[in-house]
């Protein structure tokens, strides 16, 4: 096997990368930023708050009103918990947008 052979017999080219210069990167201030809003979070959250409210809410008449279901029960909580992992998500995303802009300054 030569050296310019790999184990499976293939030819293997020299590659090289070729060098970036640090002043052609895109600077930070280049770019025009939107601020996240903080009461974006705040009002998304109270939006969230008030489905799961309604969500109990007319789940608990359904589940006085009917007889007692379990696919009642389910839909309700699976809806609860879909509402959670939603808000949870939106935390997480403001959170790390915010993380961003304070790491880069």
């Amino acid at each position: 096997m030569g050296s310019d052979e790999s184990r499976y017999g293939h030819e293997v080219a020299d590659f090289v990368n070729d060098p970036i210069g640090v002043s052609t990167l895109p600077r930070l201030g280049n770019d025009n930023f939107e601020v996240v809003d903080p009461n974006w979070l705040r009002v998304s959250l109270i939006g969230i708050g008030l489905f799961a409210t309604a969500v109990v809410a007319a789940g608990g008449v359904l589940l006085l009103l009917l007889d007692f279901s379990w696919v009642l029960l389910g839909a309700v909580v699976g809806l609860l918990v879909a509402s959670g992992l939603i808000a949870m998500g939106r935390v997480i995303r403001y959170v790390s947008t915010i993380f961003r802009i304070e790491v880069v300054f």
